[in-house]
């Protein structure tokens, strides 16, 4: 859980409350799509699989994503909670490049 602190009590109050649904997203997500052993090893072998690295793999997962919501939205043919959905996997996706950056410049 997001402890209020002096650090956040700036911005939006319902962001706070995202970054804990985004954690949620992110580990039942995991479970599903990575091992246990490598929690990012979806997007190592799907890197390797069109010869880019893990985190170019993870932003174009992210823009796939961002596009569908635009089409999404300009259609009107998705539900709100689906596009949230998809927000979701964003949100998570681009906190995981940072890691996968990170990790390589480690």
């Amino acid at each position: 859980m997001v402890q209020e602190s002096k650090e956040l009590q700036h911005g939006h109050p319902k962001f706070y409350k995202l970054l804990e649904e985004i954690g949620k997203h992110h580990s039942e997500r995991n479970a599903y799509y990575a091992t246990d052993a490598n929690p990012l090893s979806n997007f190592i072998e799907g890197a390797k699989l069109l010869n880019i690295t893990p985190a170019a793999y993870a932003l174009a997962l992210s823009t796939k994503q961002y596009l569908g919501v635009i089409e999404n939205l300009r259609r009107g043919t998705l539900t709100a909670k689906r596009n949230r959905e998809h927000l979701l996997d964003i949100a998570v996706d681009s906190l995981l490049t940072i890691i996968l950056v990170e990790e390589k410049a480690e």
